[in-house]
């Protein structure tokens, strides 16, 4: 899904992966998703992830909590940024 469409952030909630190795990063993010925050399942629960596209996306700061990533983004040429 990566790949075939032009995506400059890909959220992922639910992944149910407790251990990301580069390899599966790789797999889910395609070509253009070269940066990735993950958050790791506890046992077969849970699990997030976000993905970005460095040429398109800066993520300034992020927190990885419990149960979700927050992290504030800002599409490269704009100056307004949001979190997610």
């Amino acid at each position: 899904m990566a790949t075939a469409h032009r995506i400059a952030i890909l959220c992922i909630q639910e992944t149910k992966i407790a251990a990301w190795s580069p390899e599966l990063v790789r797999e889910i993010r395609g070509a253009r998703l070269t940066k990735c925050i993950a958050l790791p399942a506890i046992g077969t629960s849970g699990g997030a992830a976000i993905l970005w596209d460095k040429e398109l996306v800066i993520v300034s700061s992020y927190a990885i909590g419990i149960f979700a990533i927050t992290a504030r983004v800002t599409f490269l040429g704009q100056s307004e940024s949001f979190w997610i």
